[in-house]
């Protein structure tokens, strides 16, 4: 590929190979190449037209499947539904929005405040958020999301962003993002530092004290790649939630925080280990209970 003038802001390549590079207009169009083979070649789509102000930043690209959306300058969020041969500009009450993601086809969030939609980008609109500063990055899964702000916090909401939760790092934050496949989570930030989640995710179904503490069997199981694991916390407690291999061997700790009672529900990920038994167990000041899984690919 060749550009003579102008500059990229984002990258995003598909696990199927098909990619997107978006970059600030030169001549009076968007730069925009595209890939269908894991960045081998690129071809430059020249279908979206651009005035000599607009510009675009870094972080304010996504992409899935056909669909691609791109933020600039002046409240602008421009939308393509076939890979780019077609574009619609949508419009959001932010100054400069970038770090756009979406969880499913219609419920998206844009920063640098904080923009969400819930029909596709049809309509945007702005909600108050935790902390100051620029939105750098944003990421989700389901009806969770998580944001930064180039400060030592990723904040984290489980409901779609009514309520907002933080977690602190030990460096600022540049950009956060889920793994195109499973459920890890990736935080970068100033001095190359890496933050993950390990491909743990846990939702707060409901906040109401439970009848008694619970591990439910996981579902489904057999799984692949991902299964869902529920219980109940009776009380405010330290709580650990592991997998291990049916040698004893630990795989991964799903959970190792203080919670509040209530009932909760973790996401175990084994894209990354091969099919078998496993066994995962709760474990509390005051109860420790381990049940069978079936990884099966």
């Amino acid at each position: 590929m060749t550009q003579r003038s102008g500059f990229f802001n984002a990258i995003d390549i598909q696990p199927n190979g098909h990619g997107i590079i978006q970059g600030d207009p030169v001549n009076a169009k968007w730069s925009i190449w595209k890939t269908t083979n894991y960045g081998i070649n690129w071809t430059k789509i020249n279908t979206l037209n651009a005035w000599n102000t607009d510009a675009s930043s870094f972080n304010s690209l996504y992409i899935r499947g056909q669909t691609i959306y791109f933020c600039g300058i002046g409240g602008k969020i421009f939308f393509s539904s076939n890979s780019g041969s077609n574009w619609t500009q949508q419009s959001v009450s932010l100054s400069w929005p970038i770090a756009i993601w979406f969880n499913n086809d219609s419920v998206g969030m844009v920063g640098s405040g904080l923009g969400k939609t819930t029909n596709g980008g049809v309509n945007w609109t702005t909600q108050s958020a935790p902390g100051s500063g620029t939105i750098r990055g944003i990421a989700g899964y389901g009806e969770n999301w998580w944001y930064v702000r180039r400060y030592k916090t990723i904040h984290r909401s489980t409901n779609n962003g009514l309520t907002w939760s933080t977690d602190s790092t030990s460096q600022e934050l540049w950009d956060i993002a889920i793994s195109k496949t499973g459920t890890s989570l990736w935080a970068v930030g100033e001095f190359g530092s890496i933050y993950s989640n390990n491909g743990t995710i846990t939702n707060v179904i409901s906040n109401s004290i439970p009848l008694s503490i619970f591990l439910n069997q996981n579902y489904p199981n057999p799984f692949n790649p991902s299964t869902k694991i529920k219980f109940n916390i009776l009380k405010n407690s330290f709580v650990e939630l592991t997998v291990f291999d049916s040698s004893g061997r630990l795989i991964k700790k799903l959970l190792n925080e203080s919670l509040q009672a209530g009932t909760y529900e973790s996401v175990f990920d084994g894209s990354g280990i091969p099919s078998g038994v496993y066994f995962y167990t709760l474990k509390t000041n005051e109860f420790t209970e381990t049940k069978k899984m079936i990884l099966l690919k």
